[in-house]
């Protein structure tokens, strides 16, 4: 095949005259050099071809609007296409990447919240069926004496009991079982005051 001279090509480039051949012809003679730049540079032979096919586009808008200068010579200006589109993509990519990363944390972060509080809703179940098994006096016996700090004389007005040592030895049964239940439940030891007083479970004096 004869090779067309630059002078040739770009005038049939510039008035649309064998336009297929005169691409191949850019193609056969500027694409390997085109490609080792982009490959070289984080990408692989697709995105070399995607490249090189809007280096020609841009190359024949520039040729249509006259502004190219052929002092340059074709290879130089083609490299140049080249190099600014691939730089382009590449800071597309890694802004995408930037937001499917921010995405993946919000993501994590979201689930790590419901899990949180799914194991919160969790603990607090256990906690209630706890009190439930210490049954409803001492659960109002330990909640007020242990928990919001009211005095045992306070609780024998409270309970309407006859002494203070009443409520004493009612507070000693009731704090042995609850003793007893936490053993079984080791866990929920740490998390026992904290929850009866997010969730209001202490009784009004």
């Amino acid at each position: 095949m004869n090779r067309i001279s630059d002078t040739d090509l770009l005038s049939n480039l510039r008035n649309r005259r064998n336009l297929d051949e005169s691409i191949q012809t850019l193609y056969r003679d500027y694409f390997e050099s085109l490609a080792a730049y982009v490959m070289h540079h984080h990408g692989n032979r697709q995105d070399a071809e995607d490249v090189f096919q809007e280096v020609i586009i841009t190359f024949l808008n520039i040729l249509h609007k006259d502004t190219f200068r052929e002092a340059s010579g074709i290879k130089t200006f083609l490299y140049s296409i080249n190099k600014h589109v691939w730089l382009n993509e590449l800071k597309k990519r890694r802004l995408t990447l930037l937001r499917e990363e921010k995405f993946a944390e919000l993501q994590e972060s979201m689930v790590a919240d419901t899990s949180s509080r799914t194991d919160k809703k969790m603990i607090r179940e256990e906690v209630e069926k706890l009190m439930s098994e210490l049954g409803e006096p001492c659960r109002k016996l330990v909640t007020l004496y242990y928990y919001e700090g009211v005095s045992s004389y306070e609780l024998v007005k409270y309970f309407d009991y006859a002494n203070e040592q009443v409520i004493r030895n009612k507070l000693c049964r009731c704090q042995k079982k609850l003793s007893h239940l936490l053993l079984e439940n080791p866990h929920l030891k740490k998390y026992l005051k904290t929850l009866l007083q997010e969730e209001k479970l202490a009784y009004p004096v």
